[in-house]
């Protein structure tokens, strides 16, 4: 987990953020508890890190993780949009 301190920034609130580059568990062992075990345990070492939020990305398509991570407690907060500019 990346840890970020958001402090004295114009319109923004000070605070200690986490953010979740990836979790992966290989399709093969998924829905046994484990990818949640690992996020409930990156939860709670930024809890006793003083970590106030945790974020992190998914693609749009994915809804599976959607679904996983709103049943660990996650809202969409925001949403980032692209235009491809070339065919390649």
């Amino acid at each position: 987990m990346t840890i970020q301190n958001i402090e004295n920034q114009a319109g923004m609130i000070d605070r200690k953020k986490g953010f979740i580059e990836t979790i992966v568990v290989d399709e093969e062992i998924r829905n046994q508890g484990i990818g949640k075990e690992l996020f409930l345990d990156i939860k709670n070492r930024a809890i006793k890190t003083g970590i106030k939020c945790i974020e992190l990305m998914i693609w749009s398509f994915n809804s599976s993780a959607l679904c996983f991570y709103k049943s660990l407690g996650m809202t969409p907060r925001s949403e980032i949009l692209e235009i491809k500019l070339t065919d390649k």
